[in-house]
């Protein structure tokens, strides 16, 4: 089985570097990200930002209206605003979200923005840049939160459940990180993934080598009889070479069954 994923920011956002890159907003890529899985019969999970549904819901009911797509939460802001607080309790009490109420907050906005824009009571999350803390997991619980996927995991193969949430680890080589891109050229890239890898091979490929080894490693994961993971962005695709690549990773996928993250429970039966 596979889980196809990929993050949205909203427009602008400060720290993005790959937004200048195309004139259309991460949400516009979604709907043709979204578009193009739906012409190959695969599910999506799309992880958005609360400012981005804000700003941009009438694209994002489009989305939904395609009927391939689910979505769960990916923070407020991305760590936009407030910069100086995350960096203080970072480097002074360890958690990397900000306190426990301002991240709690963060939460309660994100939720709020589906629900207020689009009527939808979310129930999956991942959090930007994969940033954790040792209150997320108790926090995003609390307010209805039960499927997380915050961390790359090439070794995991199967979500894990702990007290009622099911944790489900990005276990294919995610595109962002790894695949040239726009401002993310070889060089920057090498000079970004050597400090954070979790895989054990250090390489940047071109899209199309990417996409080797991304069919590669699912193909390896579900002979194995276990589940796929795999973190593609809606906006490296359009900027690495408008889509085609993402268009013959759907055509690959067609081969297997996809599901949306909230059906984690039915994939580990």
């Amino acid at each position: 089985m596979i889980f196809l994923t990929g993050d949205i920011h909203q427009n602008p956002h400060q720290a993005s570097m790959d937004q200048p890159y195309t004139e259309m907003t991460e949400m516009e890529c979604g709907l043709e990200y979204a578009k193009i899985a739906a012409e190959f019969g695969v599910k999506v999970t799309l992880f958005i930002t609360g400012k981005a549904v804000i700003r941009e819901y009438k694209i994002l009911k489009k989305i939904l209206v395609l009927g391939n797509t689910e979505c769960g939460g990916h923070t407020f802001d991305a760590r936009e605003t407030k910069k100086w607080v995350y960096f203080f309790s970072r480097r002074f009490f360890g958690f990397s979200m900000g306190p426990r109420v301002f991240q709690s907050v963060d939460i309660d906005k994100t939720i709020k923005a589906f629900k207020e824009k689009l009527d939808i009571d979310i129930c999956s999350w991942r959090s930007h840049a994969y940033r954790y803390d040792r209150n997320t997991t108790d926090l995003l619980k609390s307010k209805g939160i039960r499927y997380i996927s915050s961390d790359v995991e090439p070794e995991m193969f199967y979500p894990v459940k702990e007290d009622n949430v099911y944790k489900v680890f990005i276990n294919v080589l995610p595109d962002h990180d790894h695949m040239i891109h726009g401002y993310y050229t070889e060089k920057v890239l090498r000079n970004q993934i050597l400090s954070f890898n979790r895989f054990s091979n250090r390489h940047v490929y071109s899209p199309s080598e990417w996409l080797d080894v991304v069919k590669e490693q699912i193909q390896s994961i579900v002979d194995n009889k276990c589940i796929a993971v795999i973190l593609a962005h809606p906006i490296c695709q359009k900027i690495a070479d408008d889509f085609n690549t993402f268009r013959k990773l759907c055509s690959f996928l067609t081969g297997f069954k996809t599901l949306h993250i909230s059906e984690t429970s039915e994939a580990i039966k």
